[in-house]
C-alpha cells in the first residue's frame, strides 16, 4: 500500500514499488485524485501495469467513493491503467486482491478466447468475491 501525499515524486513512487509487487493499493485523495500532475507519475503506473502489476486506487477518506473520471487528475490515473476501487475500504480491496492472487490466473493481457488474466477479472466495483456483499 502506498499513500499519496502532496509533493510525492514519481521517483519516490517508483522506489516504493520496486521491485514490482503483486499489486499496488494506492490511497489517493478524496475521489481518487493523486499526484498525477507530477512528471513521470503516471508512467510508473503504466510500467507497473505492463509488467502485470495492477494499481488499485482507494480513497484516504473513510466515506468517499473513488471516481477516476470526475477530475482530470483522476482521469490521468485511469488513462495510465489504474483501477478505481469505488466505495471499498482498504480492507475489502486488500482481501479481494489476495483472493484473486490466490487463483493462479495469468498476469498479462490474454488473447481473445483464452483464460482472462486476473487484472481483467478485477471488477472491484460491482462483483462480489468470496461472499463479499459488493
Amino acid at each position: 500500500m502506498v499513500t499519496a501525499v502532496p509533493g510525492m515524486t514519481a521517483e519516490r513512487f517508483r522506489h516504493l514499488t520496486s521491485p514490482a509487487p503483486d499489486a499496488v493499493l494506492l490511497r489517493g485523495y478524496g475521489l481518487g485524485v493523486g499526484p498525477s500532475g507530477e512528471p513521470g507519475f503516471t508512467r510508473v503506473i503504466e510500467d507497473l501495469k505492463s509488467g502485470g502489476t495492477p494499481v488499485v486506487v482507494l480513497s484516504q477518506s473513510q466515506r468517499s467513493r473513488i471516481d477516476l473520471e470526475r477530475y482530470a487528475a483522476g482521469r490521468a490515473l485511469l488513462d495510465a491503467g489504474a483501477i478505481g476501487a469505488a466505495d471499498m475500504t482498504f480492507e475489502a480491496a486488500y482481501t479481494k486482491l489476495c483472493f484473486l492472487l490466490s487463483q493462479d490466473l495469468p498476469r498479462r493481457t490474454s488473447p481473445p478466447g483464452s483464460t482472462p488474466t486476473w487484472p481483467e477479472k478485477l471488477t472491484l466495483q460491482a462483483e462480489p468475491v468470496a461472499t463479499a456483499l459488493g
